[in-house]
């Protein structure tokens, strides 16, 4: 009984952070990953699963946004955010090493 009711929740939580982003353009981070946090989820699961969830939301965005989208500069956009995530990503990896190597 108590996985149907957080099945539930989360469900809730989707969908309540979903219709936000969909109607008023927040993102839905800003939303879903305090409430997850608010059931009792880590921030750093909660930073996860927000992060798994949001190609699917902003592919939803992006087509029924299709008519206003420049993609010549969308295609940029990719590369920029692509090669600025994978920087960042290796950057966050390195800091567990610098502490390590400033500690001693």
């Amino acid at each position: 009984m108590e996985l149907i009711i957080q099945i539930i929740i989360y469900l809730c939580i989707g969908l309540f952070a979903g219709f936000m982003s969909g109607m008023f353009g927040i993102g839905g981070g800003s939303i879903r990953i305090p409430l997850l946090n608010l059931v009792g989820l880590p921030l750093l699961t909660a930073f996860g699963i927000n992060l798994s969830v949001i190609p699917f939301s902003s592919s939803v965005g992006a087509i029924s946004q299709r008519k206003n989208i420049d993609r010549k500069i969308a295609f940029y956009m990719v590369i920029g955010g692509t090669l600025g995530s994978v920087t960042g990503a290796f950057l966050t990896g390195l800091i567990p090493t610098l502490v390590l190597y400033v500690a001693s």
